[in-house]
């Protein structure tokens, strides 16, 4: 015999409010529509999902001795608009907070969570839904994070000028990279070259 879950439910004496228990004595708030009163049932399967796939990830990270200090875990459902609207389409994310974290750990956790150990997720795929999964990987301070960037020009002018991009392909936002710059210093050979501020994203090396 397989393992066996139980839960119940009882009915709050009015409207569709039922106060729920699991077999290992949790209780919670089971209304419809949802709310701060209470979530609704299909709002709790995705969230059951979401719980059993975060729990593998982040058992296998930890199992690879990652530095991992945050972890989210992030998904929504799209249901069928006819009768039962059933879930047709999943979308899973994960952010992954921390330093060193390489993006092939992140993927292969969730992959095994996929394919192999989350039996939610299955249980979704299985009766037809798509489910689809993204990650993300973050710094847990970026302003305390900083690059060393060095740029290489072979054959330089006698006065170089040198220009960060203001914008993207593809976006019309205006970036200001040269915002993020910190201690811009130029040099030919061993020896430190002047830099004057042309404007806010352009210097001249003379």
């Amino acid at each position: 015999m397989g393992d066996i879950k139980r839960a119940s439910l009882d009915w709050q004496g009015e409207g569709l409010a039922f106060k729920g228990t699991l077999g290992s004595g949790y209780t919670f708030d089971l209304v419809n529509p949802a709310g701060e009163a209470g979530g609704s049932p299909m709002e709790f399967l995705l969230a059951g999902v979401a719980g059993c796939t975060a729990m593998d990830v982040i058992h296998i990270l930890r199992k690879k001795r990652l530095n991992v200090h945050g972890f989210t875990v992030e998904i929504v459902g799209e249901r069928a608009e006819e009768h039962p609207k059933v879930y047709t389409n999943v979308e899973i994310t994960f952010v992954v907070r921390g330093e060193d974290i390489q993006p092939r750990d992140v993927a292969e956790a969730i992959r095994l969570s996929k394919d192999k150990y989350c039996s939610a997720s299955a249980m979704f795929v299985r009766a037809g839904a798509e489910v689809h999964t993204s990650y993300r990987i973050e710094a847990p301070d970026p302003h305390q994070h900083l690059f060393h960037v060095t740029l290489t020009v072979a054959r330089p002018a006698s006065q170089q000028e040198l220009a960060l991009p203001v914008w993207i392909p593809g976006s019309y936002l205006v970036r200001e990279f040269s915002k993020n710059l910190q201690n811009l210093q130029a040099h030919q050979g061993r020896q430190a070259v002047a830099l004057q501020q042309l404007d806010k994203h352009r210097w001249l090396a003379t």
